[in-house]
């Protein structure tokens, strides 16, 4: 079955996602050649909704519960205004999916 860009969903993650986000996220590991990837669900869960959440990321959802790609973003604060400014840290899209706008559209 042949994914067009409009098969998914750009949205928020949400908690659900995290065993998705990690799979994601392994592929960028294993992407740049890394070998020690090591976060757990729980530590997802509690670095990205916790009291003061570390990162979010905006996902391309497939549906089924399935998504084919993430943009990781943290926030840090504008030197001059202090106002926080959303950093984009990683993005990935699942190698099968490829070249189908869904990086673009992830990041717009």
């Amino acid at each position: 079955m042949r994914m067009v860009e409009n098969d998914v969903r750009i949205r928020s993650m949400v908690r659900q996602d995290m065993p998705e986000l990690l799979r994601l996220m392994e592929g960028i590991v294993k992407f740049e050649r890394g070998t020690d990837f090591r976060p757990t669900e729980a530590e997802l869960l509690h670095r990205g909704f916790g009291e003061r959440p570390e990162f979010g990321a905006f996902v391309a959802d497939r549906g089924g519960s399935m998504l084919a790609g993430l943009a990781v973003h943290y926030e840090i604060p504008l030197m001059h205004t202090l106002r926080p400014l959303l950093m984009m840290k990683w993005l990935f899209v699942d190698p099968d999916v490829r070249g189908r706008g869904i990086g673009r559209r992830l990041t717009s």
